[in-house]
């Protein structure tokens, strides 16, 4: 036993000093399956810049950063090992990025997912920004006539204004700060949405989920749906205009609606207690009665607050 211990603790030491061999010679690099055989990842950041861009449309596999700055260029940034494409045909930028590889081994770097960032003018206005971003995107800051955007990864849109309706869907989370536009149409398939301090208050807003629960705080919708197949609905203090129908199959729909006039409340359950203001009931109507909330549950609670 004691002899095992002492090979043991020998071999440790040598893999040690080998290790640090390796690091100092430059051995720290990453190793990936690329191209049918194993390659050393040197990476490098490119940069290319274009001028007067009006349009973005967007295709990648990689996780992707969209934010203002300074400048007065629009400039693409990325890792070499990306595969990336432009096209600035008629003020348009054309982005297409794939990491092409699988990874093996040891990393030696904390920020190993790939990725893209987009720089845009802090005073610039895009017309369309299209497009799919599959390792999931993040924007902030920014001004836009037309969003349109898919992710198979979450969708974080932070201090966004955009002139036509807001359109997302995807597989993953869609989390939206501080938002304006005249509707948000939102679509996920397997994940939360999450809406707060944001303004949709022109046209009829669509949000649903199939796997997920949906929270709405602090937000203005006008005539809008939100539902969840399976997951609850959570609202706090929403500014409704007109109306707004929430419905969950398997669910619990919870609303925050004190100090709110003017309104009318329905609530329709099979399997579940419906409760307003402290009370079991299924119906409420206070002052004129200008907005209604229909609240629905196949399998779950109603409460209102």
């Amino acid at each position: 036993m004691k002899k095992t211990f002492i090979a043991g603790f020998v071999i440790a030491i040598i893999g040690a000093i080998l290790m640090g061999l390796g690091y100092t010679h430059k051995g720290n690099k990453d190793v990936t399956w690329q191209d049918g055989g194993f390659k050393v990842r040197d990476e490098k950041t490119l940069t290319k810049t274009f001028k007067d861009v009006q349009n973005l449309d967007l295709n990648t596999s990689d996780y992707v950063e969209v934010k203002n700055y300074d400048g007065s260029d629009f400039k693409v940034s990325y890792r070499n090992y990306n595969k990336v494409s432009y096209n600035a045909k008629k003020h348009q930028v054309s982005v297409t990025g794939s990491t092409g590889s699988s990874s093996i081994g040891f990393f030696f770097n904390d920020d190993f997912n790939p990725n893209i960032t987009i720089y845009v003018p802090k005073n610039a206005e895009l017309n369309a920004f299209s497009g799919n971003a599959h390792g999931g995107i993040k924007i902030t800051g920014l001004k836009f006539n037309q969003l349109n955007i898919s992710s198979d990864g979450n969708v974080d849109l932070s201090s966004i204004k955009v002139k036509d309706a807001l359109k997302l869907g995807g597989e993953s989370n869609l989390n939206l700060n501080n938002i304006q536009a005249p509707s948000l149409i939102a679509n996920t398939n397997n994940g939360d949405i999450n809406v707060n301090d944001s303004e949709f208050k022109s046209e009829t807003s669509a949000i649903s989920t199939k796997d997920g629960d949906v929270s709405i705080k602090e937000t203005t919708l006008k005539n809008s749906k939100v539902s969840s197949s399976d997951g609850n609905i959570k609202f706090s203090q929403p500014n409704v205009i007109d109306k707004i129908t929430a419905t969950t199959s398997d669910g619990d729909i919870d609303a925050s609606l004190k100090g709110r006039n003017d309104l009318s409340i329905r609530i329709n359950t099979s399997d579940g207690t419906p409760r307003i203001f402290d009370k079991n009931t299924s119906y409420y109507d206070q002052g004129n009665r200008t907005t209604l909330y229909e609240f629905n549950s196949a399998d779950g609670d109603v409460t209102v607050q």
